[in-house]
């Protein structure tokens, strides 16, 4: 399994109101940017990348990208931009043959005022939202699988690049 270097180092530059990430010791973060996205550091330790209309939350772990959070504005739901970017999401994993992990849940501060971040913020509004009961089959759509540790209480599932 791909070791990942939990603290990458990178370059910034100014786009619009935000100092974006310009390049990164981070295969999966640096196609994003080759992409086109805002790519931000949240001066913690997780990395924001903003779209058009889905914001995400990565962590980075020795083993994997964890997938934090994923949201959109409630205007922008139920349009397919989220399952737009849960293949980006895949397709960037397997580029990159970088395996990304989540846990299913309803969104939280993770450890953030939920006011002070924006993808946390978005996310919280329930209006338009995915049933958090649903969001295990949703996941598997974009080839997600449940990890060996997956219990009702702790909903880890797992994306595992396709070799090419």
């Amino acid at each position: 399994m791909k070791k990942l270097k939990l603290q990458p180092e990178f370059t910034i530059e100014r786009k619009s109101i935000f100092n974006c990430i310009k390049t990164i010791e981070n295969d999966y973060l640096q196609a994003w940017i080759d992409a086109g996205a805002y790519v931000m550091f949240s001066g913690k330790e997780d990395y924001w990348i903003m779209t058009n209309h889905v914001q995400l939350l990565f962590k980075i772990q020795e083993d994997s990208m964890l997938l934090e959070c994923i949201s959109t504005y409630t205007d922008d739901r139920k349009k397919g931009h989220g399952s737009e970017m849960m293949k980006l999401v895949t397709e960037f994993a397997d580029k990159t043959d970088t395996v990304v992990s989540l846990q299913v849940a309803n969104v939280t501060g993770n450890g953030y005022m939920i006011s002070q971040h924006p993808v946390i913020a978005a996310g919280t509004t329930k209006k338009n939202k995915i049933p958090v009961g649903s969001l295990p089959k949703w996941y598997q759509k974009f080839g997600f699988t449940k990890s060996p540790s997956y219990t009702a209480n702790k909903r880890d599932m797992i994306y595992t690049p396709k070799k090419k």
